[in-house]
């Protein structure tokens, strides 16, 4: 991987909102391309391999990020009580398409909150995958949040990010 690539996703804005009061906002945040998703992305436009319908964000507490990881290396570092789930983004209605370049599409924004019984986390990455649950899709990309996040019930992380191959 060329060192000053960046990958194609991005956090363009991280939010994090405790009762209601920001109190965290960080911008710019790039990802690693995982070898999973790179495949996803080369079958799709060459290998007639079906565009999933959804994508999903979710959360997790590996230390280290490397291109090599699979989903399944996620197994037990992604929360699982109090309310967590992965974030659905619909591949065709979920992000705008912006028109000069640099070309991209940006999602729309995306929430995670806990649930009333209680709190997950810390978490430190955010990674995107095309499987709802369990651990047999595609990793396809992750993010380092620079922060380890504790998601209480009355905490929003809250986030909007884009995908683009300009930088490739």
């Amino acid at each position: 991987m060329k060192k000053d690539w960046h990958g194609i996703l991005k956090i363009e804005e991280l939010k994090v909102f405790e009762k209601n009061e920001l109190i965290l906002e960080k911008y710019n945040l790039y990802n690693m391309m995982h070898q999973a998703g790179e495949s996803l992305i080369l079958n799709v436009l060459f290998a007639g391999a079906a565009v999933p319908s959804f994508y999903y964000l979710g959360l997790d507490t590996r230390t280290n990020l490397i291109e090599t990881q699979k989903l399944s290396d996620l197994e037990f570092l992604e929360p699982s009580t109090n309310g967590y789930q992965r974030q659905q983004i619909n591949a065709k209605t979920g992000f705008v398409l912006s028109s000069t370049a640099p070309v991209k599409a940006t999602s729309v924004l995306i929430n995670f909150t806990a649930s009333a019984a209680g709190s997950w986390g810390p978490v430190k990455n955010m990674f995107l995958t095309n499987v709802a649950a369990g651990y047999t899709g595609s990793l396809i990309s992750s993010v380092p949040l620079g922060i380890d996040l504790v998601v209480n019930p009355s905490t929003v992380v809250s986030m909007k990010f884009s995908m683009t191959l300009s930088s490739c």
